[in-house]
């Protein structure tokens, strides 16, 4: 990947490639999550320049990402606890960047988002490996505890890997969300864990395709 936004990015502060000073940019810039420039701050950057956001992030790897216009504060880029009207929050890159890979599919413009997406998807797939490998795993320990045991306790074993796969199927096929009503003010609610997400009346790329709180795919 060529890291064109990151050639910009040290032209803004004055500095040329390459610079001793990259690492001291990046640190700043990412509060210390990351060191120095790589894929996901390159298209993180240009998602922002392309559709006018800026981000802030946080020493724990949340990050804000917020719609620049006049009327746009520093303040703004705070972390409010949930998402408003162009003002995006995610506990790390990797679920903002996992969030806006619909979005750029969708995007019609003039830039296509191809090299982007290409990498989104298989960051997807890395992760879902990752959480398959954890669930199998699981899986493995329960059978071999299932040895020697009465059935009350069969019972309890067998509750408990139900439990993970259904925790497993909430991540990756998605929960329908809860309607608290018709009107344009009424909530959109998580259903497994009930923290508000959306509004009636916020628009379809304003609503986050997963729960800010715990995670879940959200099904609108």
């Amino acid at each position: 990947m060529i890291y064109t936004m990151k050639k910009e990015c040290l032209k803004k502060h004055f500095l040329k490639e390459p610079s001793k000073y990259e690492k001291n940019l990046v640190e700043d810039l990412t509060s210390n999550v990351f060191h120095e420039w790589n894929d996901k701050l390159e298209i993180l950057t240009r998602i922002c320049d392309y559709y006018s956001y800026t981000f802030r992030f946080y020493l724990d790897g949340r990050l804000v990402l917020q719609m620049v216009n006049a009327k746009t504060k520093d303040d703004d880029s705070k972390w409010r606890g949930k998402d408003d009207c162009g003002h995006l929050e995610y506990f790390s890159i990797d679920a903002m960047l996992i969030d806006w890979l619909d979005e750029l599919k969708k995007n019609e413009g003039s830039y296509k988002f191809e090299e982007e997406i290409k990498f989104i998807e298989k960051l997807q797939e890395d992760i879902k490996k990752v959480v398959d490998y954890d669930i199998l795993k699981e899986l493995e320990d329960i059978r071999i505890r299932m040895y020697n045991t009465n059935f009350d306790q069969d019972r309890i074993i067998l509750s408990d890997a139900i439990d993970l796969i259904k925790d497993s199927e909430k991540y990756r096929t998605g929960m329908k969300v809860i309607y608290e009503g018709a009107d344009e003010s009424d909530d959109i609610l998580c259903q497994n864990c009930r923290a508000l997400v959306a509004r009636m009346d916020d628009y379809e790329e304003m609503r986050p395709a997963y729960c800010p709180e715990c995670g879940t795919k959200l099904i609108y």
